[in-house]
């Protein structure tokens, strides 16, 4: 689903997970929460389109996620432009 795209997302780009705790319980709570750990600037290569991107894919509501209406809205994300 687009959610675990945006965590996949995440993780190549910071190279840790979006979520961590020290135990599922703190895991899941912070999932819950959808409160996104990102890493200060400098600190990863990542763009503000790759950032606009996951953070709307980690919408912690699907029917406001991005793909929620189908592919397309994924696929015409400022993050993908130039790419066929």
């Amino acid at each position: 689903d687009w959610w675990a795209l945006g965590c996949i997302c995440f993780e190549f780009f910071v190279g840790t997970t979006p979520f961590y705790g020290d135990t599922v319980e703190e895991v899941i709570s912070k999932t819950l929460e959808g409160v996104v750990p990102w890493p200060c600037e400098g600190e990863t290569e990542m763009t503000a389109e790759g950032k606009d991107l996951i953070a709307k894919l980690l919408t912690i509501s699907p029917q406001e996620r991005l793909g929620s209406g189908g592919a397309a809205q994924v696929k015409t994300h400022p993050f993908f432009e130039g790419v066929e």
